[in-house]
C-alpha cells in the first residue's frame, strides 16, 4: 500500500498523522480544546462587545463550532474508545448529544422569555463547555495512563 494511504488510515483510525507508526493521537484532544475555546470567544464577543463587527465575528465562530462538533464527536469517540467499541458507544453518545441539543434550545428560549436577555444562557453554555472540556481532559489522561 502506498505511504500516503497508510498515513491517511492511521489518522482516520486515531493515530497521529505525522508518521505511519502507531503514535497515540493528541490531535483529537487538541481539536476538542480549540473547539471549546472558540465557543468561549464567540459567546464573549456576542455577549459583551456591542458592535456589529463583534456580533458577526461571534456568530461566525459559533457557526464554525457546529461543524467541528459534528465531526469531532466521531473522532473523539474513535480515539477514546477504540474502533472495537465504537459501534456500541457512539450511538449512545449521539443520542445523548441530540437530546441535549433539543432540550438546550427550549431551555435557552425559556431563559430568554423569563429574563429578556441571552446573557444567562451564554453563562450556562460556557459553564457546560468548561465541564465538557474537563471531562475530555480527564478521559484523555486516563487513556494515556494505560
Amino acid at each position: 500500500m502506498p505511504a500516503q494511504y497508510d498515513i491517511f488510515l492511521n489518522c482516520a483510525c486515531g493515530k497521529c498523522f505525522c508518521s505511519s507508526s502507531a503514535v497515540p493521537c493528541i490531535s483529537c484532544f487538541l481539536c476538542a480544546l480549540i473547539h471549546g475555546i472558540l465557543i468561549f470567544i464567540g459567546l464573549l464577543l456576542l455577549a459583551f462587545i456591542p458592535s456589529n463587527t463583534s456580533m458577526l465575528a461571534g456568530a461566525g465562530l459559533l457557526g464554525l463550532c457546529y461543524s467541528v462538533a459534528t465531526v469531532g464527536t466521531v473522532m473523539l469517540c474513535m480515539t477514546m474508545f477504540g474502533i472495537e467499541n465504537y459501534s456500541s458507544v457512539y450511538p449512545k453518545i449521539s443520542m445523548g448529544t441530540t437530546l441535549a441539543n433539543a432540550a438546550g434550545a427550549s431551555i435557552i428560549g425559556y431563559l430568554y422569555d423569563f429574563t429578556g436577555s441571552y446573557l444567562i444562557a451564554s453563562y450556562l453554555i460556557m459553564a457546560m463547555v468548561a465541564v465538557s472540556m474537563i471531562i475530555i481532559a480527564k478521559c484523555y489522561q486516563r487513556k494515556t495512563a494505560r
